[in-house]
């Protein structure tokens, strides 16, 4: 039941911070359908900042609001100008505390149906922390381990689920330990 909640959050906004090869980018994804996201990355500070927008699995990379980039390999952009490359397509669902659909996996959840880890693609996801959003538990602390060992800590400060009953645009916030 958690799962299929979640699977049915196609709308949304994540705030929060990547944490990858000693570096600190601040993030808010925008999720505005299944196929389309908007991904702003900056640097603390603001000195540094990267806009990326995915429509139907085009990407284009916004150098500022007049100039932009359509790029050809996600993966080779997020090495060159991050340093740092996880599969954006999938981590639409792994954001969520969710497997990639019709995708092999091996998985293990609490007592609540909660994900704790997830090997999917290679990649190994620990999820140790999670905060209630109306009915349904969202992330808000993610390990993720690429297949070479790379490894990516996720926060998510805040959560905004758009259209999403009983609470249409409301912001979940995380509680500070």
């Amino acid at each position: 039941q958690r799962a299929r909640d979640i699977y049915a959050v196609h709308r949304y906004r994540a705030i929060g911070a990547f944490s990858a090869k000693e570096h600190i980018i601040s993030f808010s994804w925008y999720q505005r359908d299944i196929k389309t996201y908007t991904l702003k990355l900056s640097t603390p500070g603001n000195f540094i900042e990267r806009v990326l927008e995915s429509n139907y699995g085009k990407i284009t990379y916004w150098k500022d609001p007049t100039h932009y980039v359509r790029i050809k390999s996600l993966r080779r952009f997020m090495d060159a100008e991050l340093g740092w490359y996880i599969p954006l397509n999938n981590f639409f669902y792994w954001l969520r505390g969710v497997p990639l659909p019709r995708t092999k996996s091996q998985a293990t959840y609490d007592n609540y149906g909660h994900l704790l880890t997830l090997t999917q693609s290679g990649w190994a996801i620990t999820y140790s922390r999670y905060i209630n959003y109306g009915e349904v538990d969202l992330p808000t602390m993610i390990d993720v381990v690429s297949p070479f060992g790379d490894k990516t800590r996720i926060a998510v400060k805040q959560w905004i689920l758009y259209g999403h009953a009983p609470h249409h645009s409301k912001e979940a916030m995380s509680k500070q330990d």
